[in-house]
Formats: C-alpha cells, sequence, structure tokens
C-alpha cells in the first residue's frame, strides 16, 4: 500500500501559480529602443557608408561636391592632351605656320563629327585655322586611343583656352567611327572631304 502511494506522489504535478510578465515586457521595450537607435544612427550616417565621413552627413552631399561626369573627362582630356603639346603646344596656340592651334579655332569648337573623324584618321593638305594658312600632315591617332581617350582629350580641347565648345561622349566617338567605317575612310581626311564627308551642324 505504502508503495502505491510513493508513485502516485511522484506523478502529481504542482499547481501553477501566477508569474511575473514584467521581464518580457521590459525585454521587448529595450528591443524596440534598440531598433529605433539603430534606424536613427543608420539616418545620420548615411548607412554606414565608407564613402561618408565627418563633417558630411550623406551621400547626396558627398555626390554634390564630387566632380562631374564632364569635369572628370576635362581632366582625363588634360592628361592625355600631353601628347598633342610638341606640335600644338601646351597653350594650344600651335606653332606659326607650321602647326594650327586648337586655341580658338573653328575645327576645334565646331561640328564634333569633324573633329572626331580628325583624330581619327588624320588630316593632310592645307587647312585654313583662325584667318592663317598652313599645309602639314595631322597623324591618325585613334587606333592607339580608345573611344572614351578620344571624347576625354576632345572635351579638352574644346573647352580649354576659352573654347566654348560642347563635351564629347563616349558614345559619339563610337557612332562616329562606325560612320567613318561605312564610308570606306582609310587615308587621311582633306578638308574638302571633311566637309563633304561631315557638313556644318
Amino acid at each position: 500500500m505504502s508503495k502505491e502511494t510513493n508513485n502516485t506522489d511522484l506523478n502529481e504535478h504542482s499547481e501553477p501559480v501566477a508569474g511575473n510578465a514584467q521581464g518580457v515586457v521590459t525585454w521587448f521595450i529595450v528591443a524596440l529602443l534598440g531598433c529605433f537607435g539603430f534606424y536613427r544612427v543608420d539616418e545620420l550616417k548615411a548607412n554606414f557608408s565608407a564613402r561618408v565621413h565627418a563633417p558630411y552627413g550623406s551621400i547626396a552631399e558627398v555626390d554634390s561636391l564630387s566632380p562631374s561626369e564632364e569635369e572628370l573627362a576635362f581632366s582625363k582630356g588634360k592628361v592625355l592632351y600631353g601628347n598633342c603639346i610638341g606640335c600644338h603646344q601646351p597653350n594650344g596656340d600651335g606653332l606659326k605656320k607650321v602647326f594650327p592651334p586648337l586655341a580658338g579655332s573653328e575645327w576645334v569648337t565646331g561640328n564634333p563629327e569633324r573633329a572626331v573623324a580628325i583624330i581619327v584618321n588624320g588630316l593632310g593638305g592645307p587647312i585654313n585655322v583662325a584667318g592663317e594658312d598652313f599645309n602639314s600632315q595631322m597623324a591618325a591617332v585613334g587606333a592607339a586611343l580608345t573611344d572614351d581617350e578620344v571624347a576625354s582629350v576632345l572635351t579638352y580641347i574644346r573647352q580649354a583656352w576659352g573654347n566654348g565648345g560642347s563635351p564629347v561622349k563616349p558614345e559619339e566617338v563610337k557612332t562616329m567611327r562606325d560612320k567613318i567605317n561605312e564610308k570606306g575612310q582609310a587615308d587621311p581626311w582633306t578638308v574638302e572631304s571633311l566637309i563633304k564627308a561631315f557638313p556644318e551642324k
């Protein structure tokens, strides 16, 4: 009999007691405040972006101070123009009666297609630039340059030294190369063939 009583005692569970839910509520509030805190820090610190450092507070602010695509092309073109200074000089004035100027040149600031064509295929024969006659050869350098490099150097010479030309984009250079290939032009241009192929816009 005592054996049965002992087994029954072991199978009985204690009655449930009303607990305290305060701990759960406290942890919920802490978690909620933590989420809000992370949200504010994230918002104020530009998503922890490596691009944003004090005193700047957002990617938009940093981007507004970054150079534009056109400014980057101009800077790159200025470096590339270092290959041209032997003939056209650092100031773009050229060599009198030998190599024409790029500063103030209607051939530079006019139809950009002509400028692309000259770089890609070169130019030979007489040409009048800014009221002066020249008769020398411009070497074809397009094969050695990418579309981006041609666009950059043209953007530079069309905007340097007081020239007011528009920038040239790599896509425009690619389109121009395709046009030149369609025309089957392999030799350097002459003034006449250039004007005929690419009339002033």
